[in-house]
């Protein structure tokens, strides 16, 4: 309970933060929530869900500061040793995130003609952390856009 007598749960949550995104039109309907740092089995969302609450994010006009909180594409965060010489250094601004047996980005892609795209992937397989072609996708996806991008 807080000091106005409010009883919290899990439950009312779920609720109440389905209810925001949906003034927003973003659609998370049904999603899992199971605590609020995210590192659960038993949270589920959509990426299209995840992609939608990005582009809410970046028209968004805190998105300054939520940018500025999200690790740059090799020159920090966890993927900064990996693709410190990457081409496409710098040109990202993603946050990683794995548990046993899953491995998910999401973030911001920029490319070289200024314009940007979100992205992101899971992964869900019981290897994943002996999966050498995990660190591959980001280039391809990269390579991707960009051959795709005018």
């Amino acid at each position: 309970k807080n000091s106005n007598n409010n009883t919290f749960s899990l439950e009312k949550s779920n609720k109440t933060i389905k209810e925001i995104l949906a003034k927003h039109n973003i659609n998370f309907d049904n999603a899992i929530f199971d605590n609020g740092a995210g590192l659960s089995r038993k949270t589920k969302f959509s990426l299209y869900s995840l992609n939608a609450l990005l582009i809410h994010a970046w028209n968004n006009k805190k998105m300054p500061e939520f940018i500025q909180s999200l690790p740059i594409f090799g020159e920090d965060g966890t993927l900064k040793k990996r693709y410190a010489n990457s081409i496409y250094k710098g040109q990202a601004h993603l946050k990683t995130g794995h548990i046993n047996g899953v491995k998910n980005i999401a973030g911001y892609y920029q490319t070289t003609h200024g314009n940007r795209y979100t992205i992101s992937f899971f992964i869900n397989d019981e290897n994943v952390a002996t999966m050498q072609n995990y660190y591959d996708i980001i280039h391809l996806i990269f390579d991707y856009i960009e051959s795709n991008d005018k």
